[in-house]
Formats: structure tokens, C-alpha cells, sequence
């Protein structure tokens, strides 16, 4: 894992001085901590390796850029090397953040890897660059085919212009440039497309930290109706739109799905064509897929609790353990059932309410 490593560190081709043996000293120093990757002032103060396996969603964090899986470290070292490129480049937009105020220089390389998951993760992460917990995180992932994906140049630029966008009123003109918005509402199943629907969509704005709130300037909203093949057209002066709830009478569901379930993911009731971000000067497609409640073959709490309980490990600790409850919670297109001691779950069992196939944790 050397190569990987002087992908990371700066000064790793540099040789190490000979340890020069001293005394012990009364109290053991206190080790500095060196980031991994210094450059132009950013800092990769840490490397976390996230492997998903089995059916488990929940990884136990490694903090390590020497993963155990051959597939996982030649990924991150990709990533390294591509997160080192960026940096090395001193994005113009970022250092522009950095000027705004509010942003660190402190950045994550995170690699979720989900080559071994027994179930569908495709809504948990996309490759990309993210600003959360006062840190940025260069997240590449490792998918359920064992492809690579990381960041891209453009991607991480087009996601701080958006960023920098929403704070900075003297944003360069380019991304003020019209953009075009298309949203269609089709029918679960059919394909149906779904006419004369009106669509709104809402500007989004932050106002920055040193304006008052009663000084920042007021959302816009535009509107749209869907045409005969479902679909609404909008033409926006600057790419920070987002889509108010689609809904429809007769319907279960609703769009947009911001945090989608595994089962909304595998059924693709959310489509979105720009991946997280939209660029000016394109043309953008976003895709609502509203469900009939008939389509749903699990329909009720005592059908779920049938399936979960014809699942053999279930079904045996349901036996052994009399005095337990279970318990069935609708997410719409999907159930939750849970055997319960006391205030303790024991057991979790995900249907999808579509086909009532599933997956369980536990017992």
C-alpha cells in the first residue's frame, strides 16, 4: 500500500532521518497528529473506509487507507489520487468559499464500499463532494458491481458554484445563465403519463450569515402545468430551483423523494438526471412516478406480519419467545416489522410493499 500512500502524503518520497535512541522520558509526549494531505492549506485530516456487508446499513466506520478488500484499496487509492489533482488545482470557487467565511480547509476521504451488500444501497450515496460537520468530504463508492466511482472535476465544480451561489451576491455572471427545468409525472407501472398537473418549483436562497433576516431577498416561484405526455417545462434565470410536492388524488405516494427508500430506489419513483447538481446553460429531467394504492400487493399491517413471520429464524424465535410483540409500521411502500421484548427490538423485518420480498436483521 506504499503507492497509495504517496498519492496522500507530501513528502513521502522524501527519505526518513534514523531514529536517534534517547532515554525514556518520565511521561510518554503527546503525538501530533499530521493530516494526510497538506496542500495550498487544505488539509486531509482524515480516510474512512465504510464497507457495507451482508444486509447490515450501518458499517462499522474504519478509519484506515489500507482496507483489507483488493478491490476497495485500489478505489481509494483512485479517489487519493484524484481528490490530490483537485486540491493541487486550487479551485477557484472554493478558495472564493473559503473568502465568503463559514468554510474550513479541512477535508474527509470517505470511500463507501458496497461490493458486498446482500441488498440495495443505491439511495444511500452517490459520488460526490459534500460540506457537512464543518468538513469536506470527498466521498467516492465501491457499488454493488465492484465499479469504482469517484468524484469528478467537473461534478465538485458545478457543487461549489451552487454552493458558493446560494451565499455570495457577486457570483460571475456564468452562473446566472438560463437553465431549463423538466419535470415529469407519470403513473406507477403503466407509464401512464399524467396531463395537466400544476407543478411548482421554489428558488433556493441563504442569506448570508452577516445579512439580517429581515434584509434577504424573498424566494421566488415559478409554475407549470403538465402537457399531454406529462410533462412541465421551466426556463430558470439561475440553476438553484427545487420542486414543490407532487401529489395527486387516487395516488399513495408523492414526489420529489428527497431521502428515498431502498424500496422507492429499486422501483424508480425518483429519477433525476442531474445527479445532485444542475449546471447552467442545460437541460435537466426530473421523473415523479405517483403509485396506486392497487399496485401494492402488501396492503395491510396483518399481511406484513405473515410474511415476516414465515421466515424460518423468525418463525422460531417467535416460538421461543411468546410473552415478545411485534409490531408493523407503514412507510407506504414498504413495512417495517419489529419483534419486541419490553422496549428492546430483537428482530427488524423490511417488506417491500410492491412484491413482498424482503430483507431481516435478526433475530
Amino acid at each position: 500500500m506504499r503507492a497509495a500512500l504517496c498519492l496522500l502524503i507530501a513528502a513521502c518520497s522524501a527519505a526518513s532521518p534514523a531514529p536517534t535512541v534517547r532515554p525514556a522520558p518520565r511521561t510518554a509526549p503527546v503525538a501530533r497528529e499530521r493530516p494526510v494531505y497538506e496542500r495550498f492549506g487544505y488539509r486531509v485530516v482524515d480516510v474512512q473506509y465504510l464497507p457495507y456487508a451482508g444486509m447490515s446499513d450501518e458499517p462499522a466506520m474504519q478509519h484506515t487507507r489500507d482496507p483489507a478488500d483488493a478491490g476497495a484499496r485500489t478505489c481509494l487509492k483512485r479517489a487519493a489520487s484524484e481528490l490530490a489533482a483537485f486540491l493541487t488545482a486550487d479551485p477557484p470557487k472554493l478558495r472564493r468559499l473559503l473568502e465568503v467565511g463559514g468554510f474550513t480547509q479541512n477535508v474527509v476521504l470517505r470511500l463507501d464500499d458496497y461490493s458486498h451488500a446482500q441488498y440495495r444501497f443505491t439511495a444511500l450515496r452517490d459520488a460526490r463532494l459534500l460540506w457537512g460537520d464543518n468538513v469536506w468530504t470527498w466521498n467516492a463508492t465501491l457499488d454493488d458491481k465492484s465499479v469504482c466511482k469517484v468524484p469528478t472535476p467537473g461534478a465538485a465544480t458545478a457543487a461549489l458554484g451552487n454552493l458558493l451561489f446560494k451565499l455570495d451576491p457577486d457570483q460571475p455572471d456564468d452562473r446566472k445563465k438560463p437553465t431549463r427545468l423538466e419535470v415529469v409525472v407519470r403513473e406507477y407501472g403503466s407509464e401512464r403519463p399524467l396531463p395537466d398537473l400544476r407543478i411548482g418549483i421554489h428558488e433556493l436562497l441563504v442569506c448570508p450569515q452577516w445579512q439580517d433576516e429581515d434584509k434577504c431577498p424573498v424566494p421566488g416561484r415559478l409554475t407549470a402545468v403538465t402537457d399531454e405526455n406529462g410533462t412541465a417545462r421551466f426556463d430558470l434565470p439561475h440553476p438553484l430551483w427545487a420542486i414543490d410536492g407532487i401529489k395527486l388524488d387516487g395516488y399513495v405516494t408523492e414526489c420529489p423523494h428527497h431521502d428515498q427508500s431502498d424500496t422507492e430506489t429499486a422501483h424508480y419513483l425518483n429519477e433525476d438526471s442531474h445527479e445532485g447538481y444542475i449546471s447552467p446553460r442545460t437541460t435537466h429531467r426530473y421523473v415523479c412516478r405517483l403509485v396506486r394504492p392497487s399496485v401494492l400487493r402488501v396492503n395491510s399491517a396483518n399481511a406484513a406480519i405473515r410474511i415476516a413471520k414465515s421466515i424460518p429464524e423468525v418463525r422460531a424465535w417467535v416460538v421461543q419467545h411468546p410473552e415478545a410483540d411485534t409490531t408493523a409500521r407503514s412507510e407506504v411502500t414498504s413495512w417495517e416489522v419489529t419483534g419486541m421484548i419490553g422496549d428492546r427490538w430483537v428482530w427488524r423485518v423490511v417488506i417491500d410493499a410492491f412484491d413482498g420480498s424482503y430483507y431481516s436483521n435478526g433475530p
